[in-house]
């Protein structure tokens, strides 16, 4: 049970070095006034700010766990008023219960850090070529996915109203189906 819980102090704290977002962006929003330039935010501020969030939500959730009392009781009574215990108690009931899953909000923050880490490595010689050519990609397979959706939804549209009577064409659902 210590390792866990020197595990979970070590995601707490390393975590708590989101709380210095506020910070910077403070200071660039200050510095941006007194210099008469633009204020904007980077996509890399948006993700830090969703992190920022995330993290808070987390922070609330391990308080809020660890003061909570146990529904079931795992251990004797002394065992079950330590934190760690309670901690994990909480999370394996609600987990059970399916009220709350705490492993998605972990999952949502790793994978916020895995795409900070990536715009990160934009910068780098090796990869950032690399993660430029997929951004370009990714922007262009967007753009013709829009142009293709609405062709779809216009042929849909159309077979729907002068087909009606066939089977695959009753619906707009179903005539984009039948499309795809």
């Amino acid at each position: 049970m210590t390792k866990v819980r020197s595990e979970l102090d070590l995601v707490l704290y390393v975590s708590a070095l989101t709380f210095l977002f506020p910070v910077s962006l403070f200071c660039k929003f200050v510095f941006t006034k007194l210099t008469n330039t633009n204020f904007y935010l980077t996509l890399s501020e948006y993700l830090d700010t969703i992190v920022f969030v995330l993290v808070v939500w987390f922070w609330y959730i391990v308080y809020h766990y660890e003061a909570t009392d146990l529904t079931i009781p795992l251990f004797n009574p002394e065992q079950d008023k330590v934190k760690e215990i309670k901690f994990i108690g909480n999370v394996v009931n609600d987990i059970s219960d399916d009220i709350f899953h705490v492993d998605f909000l972990m999952t949502a923050v790793t994978a916020v850090f895995w795409i900070r880490s990536i715009i990160l490595l934009r910068l780098t010689e090796t990869f950032g070529p690399l993660l430029i050519i997929i951004y370009r990609m990714a922007q262009l397979a967007a753009n013709f996915l829009v142009v293709y959706l609405l062709g779809l939804l216009t042929f849909a549209c159309i077979a729907t109203m002068t087909l009606h009577e066939v089977k695959n064409f009753t619906n707009l659902y179903e005539a984009m189906r039948s499309y795809i």
